[in-house]
C-alpha cells in the first residue's frame, strides 16, 4: 500500500512489523539550482504500480508489508491543491480546504490581470471540490481569497470552447478523515522509478528518471537536464492488410495487432511520455465518430490515442468516397464483402522532436489534445479508385474517381502534422520496453467499417541503451 501525505500523520491499524519509508522531492537544474516542478511521477517497477504526486504536495510514504491499513489525517489544514490533470482539456478539478467558515472569492484569472470567471459567497470549514472548466487555451490561474487567506494556483488549458466556470461541492465538514487504497503494495527492497514534470514556455520537460532499491527514508533529487546527451530513436513497425469487424454485428469485437520490441536492457521501462517518440496508425475508415483506437504496452497498461466519437468524417480513403455505401455488402463482417480502400498514416507523440498539425511542438501543453476528433484539419481529395476483382465480391470492372473529405494525414518522415494522443502517453511510464506491443481498434457501431494496414512505434532513448544496426539520431 501507498499513500500521499498531505498533512500530519497518525497512523492506525497497521502491522505491528510493518515499516513505513517516508520519501520526500526535490528538483534541481543540471547546474544544482532549485527547479519547481508540477509533478512526480512514482512508479512501483516491481509490482506494476503508478501514482502522480502533485506539488504543492512533495512528500510520499510507503507502507511495507501486505497490511491493508487506514490512514487517519488529523487537524485538516487550509489550502488549495493543485489541480488535477494539469496540463487539461478544457476540464479540471481540485480541492479547498477551509479550516473556519467565511466569505470566500473564487476567481479564473489570466496572465494579463483580465478576470474571466469570479463567484462569492459565505463557506463553512471544511472540504470542497472544484469542478473547474475554462473557455479559452493558454495559462489560466485559479485564485481563493478568504477573510484570512490568499491562494493561487497555476494552470494550463489545452482547448478552445465552452464556458469559463467553476463549480463548488462540499464533500465534508468533519476536521477528520479517513481514506484507504487496496491493491497497490510495497516492499522493502522494491525498484522504485521517479519522474518529475515540469512546464517551461508551454512545453512539458521531464527530468532524468532516478531508479533505486528502495529501503530507506530519505529525499530524493530529481534533475532537469539540458539536452546535451546523445538520443536515438529506434523505428519498429509492421505491414498487413486486415479487416476491422464492423460493430457490434461482428463477434470479434475489434481488431488488435501485435509489434514486437526488442533489444533493450531486460529491465528498462518507459520512463517518461517523450519516450514514446511516436505511433502510427495506417487506416481507412468510412465514419470516425464510431471507433475508438488504443495503445497497449506489453504489461496491459494503455493510452488512448483516438476516443470513440467526435469527428464524424473519413480517415483515409474509403472504397468510393463519399458513396462507400454503394460498395459496401450485406455481410457486414464478412471482409470479401467489403472491398478495402486506400490508407493513409495517422501518427501521435509528445516527443519535442515532431510537430502537430498546427505547427507546434508535440510537447507544446497548448495544443488540444483532441484534433484527431476535431472537425478541423480537414483535406478536400479527389482519389481513383480501381475494379473490384476476385475473391472480393462486387460488379467494379474499371477504375472511376470520386471527390471526398477526410481526416489530414501526418508527415512521419518529416515529423510533422502530428496529433496528440487523447490520454497522455505518461499513462506508460513503467512499461517495459520490450515485449509485444499492440494497437487495439473497436468499431462501435454498425453501418460502416474500415481497413487497417499497419503500424508502427519508435522509441527513444539513450544512444548507448538503443539497440544497435537501427537507431537513427534524434
Amino acid at each position: 500500500m501507498k499513500r500521499i501525505v498531505l498533512i500530519m500523520m497518525v497512523f492506525a491499524a497497521m502491522a505491528v512489523n510493518a515499516q513505513s519509508i517516508q520519501l520526500s522531492f526535490t528538483a534541481v537544474d543540471n547546474d544544482g539550482k532549485y527547479h519547481e516542478f508540477q509533478s512526480v511521477q512514482i512508479t512501483n517497477l516491481t509490482r506494476g504500480w503508478s501514482e502522480t504526486l502533485t506539488y504543492p504536495d512533495t512528500t510520499f510514504t510507503l507502507d511495507a508489508g501486505n497490511e491493508s491499513g487506514i490512514e487517519s489525517v488529523e487537524g485538516l489544514r487550509a489550502g488549495l491543491m493543485q489541480n488535477y490533470p494539469n496540463p487539461f482539456a478544457g476540464h479540471t478539478e481540485t480541492v479547498l480546504s477551509l479550516d473556519e467558515s467565511g466569505m470566500v472569492t473564487v476567481r479564473l484569472v489570466r496572465m494579463n490581470g483580465a478576470v474571466e470567471y469570479e463567484k462569492s459567497g459565505y463557506m463553512t470549514a471544511g472540504d470542497y471540490h472544484l469542478g473547474i472548466d475554462v473557455s479559452g487555451k493558454g495559462m489560466v490561474y485559479l485564485q481563493v481569497q478568504t477573510e484570512k487567506r490568499n491562494y493561487v494556483t497555476k494552470m494550463v488549458n489545452m482547448r478552445n470552447g465552452g464556458t469559463s466556470k467553476v463549480e463548488i461541492a462540499q464533500t465534508s465538514t468533519s476536521p477528520k478523515r479517513t481514506t484507504r487504497k487496496e491493491g497497490e503494495l510495497f516492499d522493502v527492497g522494491d525498484r522504485m522509478m521517479f519522474t518529475a514534470m515540469d512546464i517551461e514556455n508551454n512545453r512539458v520537460i521531464y527530468s532524468d528518471a532516478v531508479i533505486r532499491t528502495q529501503e530507506v527514508s530519505e529525499q530524493i533529487t530529481l534533475t532537469f537536464t539540458a539536452e546535451t546527451e546523445n538520443r536515438c530513436i529506434v523505428p519498429f513497425n509492421m505491414s498487413q492488410r486486415l479487416f476491422i469487424p464492423d460493430g457490434p454485428h461482428c463477434q470479434e469485437g475489434g481488431l488488435m495487432v501485435g509489434l514486437d520490441v526488442t533489444g533493450y536492457d531486460e529491465d528498462r521501462t518507459i520512463q517518461n511520455a517523450s519516450e514514446i517518440a511516436s505511433v502510427c496508425i495506417n487506416y481507412e475508415h468510412s465514419f470516425m465518430g464510431e471507433h475508438s483506437i488504443t495503445l497497449i504496452c506489453p504489461n496491459g497498461q494503455q493510452s488512448v490515442l483516438k476516443e470513440n466519437g467526435g469527428y464524424n468524417g473519413m480517415a483515409g480513403y474509403p472504397y468510393g468516397g463519399n458513396n462507400h455505401n454503394d460498395y459496401d455488402g450485406q455481410q457486414a463482417c464478412d471482409e470479401l464483402d467489403n472491398m478495402y480502400g486506400i490508407g493513409l498514416e495517422y501518427c501521435f507523440s509528445q516527443n519535442q522532436g515532431y510537430k502537430y498539425v498546427n505547427g507546434e511542438p508535440a510537447n507544446s501543453v497548448v495544443v488540444a489534445q483532441n484534433y484527431f476528433n476535431d472537425n478541423a484539419y480537414i483535406d478536400t481529395v479527389t482519389v481513383t479508385f480501381g475494379e473490384i476483382s476476385a475473391p472480393f465480391y462486387g460488379t467494379v470492372s474499371e477504375p472511376f474517381g470520386s471527390t471526398f473529405a477526410t481526416k489530414h494525414a501526418s508527415d512521419k518522415e518529416n515529423k510533422k502534422d502530428y496529433y496528440r494522443p487523447s490520454r497522455d502517453f505518461a499513462e506508460l511510464v513503467g512499461c517495459p520496453i520490450n515485449g509485444t506491443w499492440y494497437i487495439e481498434i473497436v468499431d462501435r457501431w454498425a453501418i460502416d467499417n474500415g481497413w487497417f494496414f499497419g503500424w508502427s512505434i519508435d522509441i527513444e532513448t539513450t544512444c548507448d541503451e538503443a539497440p544497435t544496426g537501427n537507431q537513427t539520431d534524434k
